[in-house]
């Protein structure tokens, strides 16, 4: 057998152990024969070893730190977080006044979409106030699709 017509991904599934007993025997008389392949088996085997010996330490929770960063996105995202939750329970209220009362409008129907845009609002601009402010020292700004 010639380094030409042997499969180089059988020395893949020599190494894991995943031939058959027949594959294993062809890539066996192969590596015999063909020192590019034992070389590359090699360097593969090495790769392996390294491989599961690296180890990956994860960061503290400080470094995944995504809390708003400036006072004003601050305010802005609690002032959207408050928005919303005065939504879902405006939103109570109104099927209850609904369920309660048979012909009488609800109040606040019209409210209820104005705080919920102004809360999306208010937490869109507190993340676009972030970005902006590190925009300059974004490691990525760089990078091209």
């Amino acid at each position: 057998m010639t380094a030409h017509d042997f499969d180089p991904t059988l020395l893949t599934g020599y190494l894991d152990g995943e031939l058959t007993q027949a594959d294993q025997q062809r890539v066996r008389l192969h590596l015999e024969d063909c020192a590019a392949c034992r070389a590359e088996l090699d360097e593969m085997r090495e790769l392996a070893e390294a491989t599961r010996g690296s180890a990956f330490t994860v960061p503290v929770d400080l470094q995944w730190d995504e809390t708003p960063r400036t006072n004003w996105s601050r305010g802005l995202n609690v002032a959207g977080l408050v928005l919303a939750m005065l939504a879902v329970v405006a939103v109570v209220v109104a099927l209850v006044w609904e369920l309660a009362a048979d012909d009488t409008p609800v109040p606040f129907g019209v409210i209820i979409p104005v705080v919920v845009v102004a809360a999306f609002l208010a937490v869109t601009a507190s993340a676009l106030i972030d970005r902006l402010r590190v925009r300059g020292t974004d490691p990525y700004r760089k990078v091209k699709r």
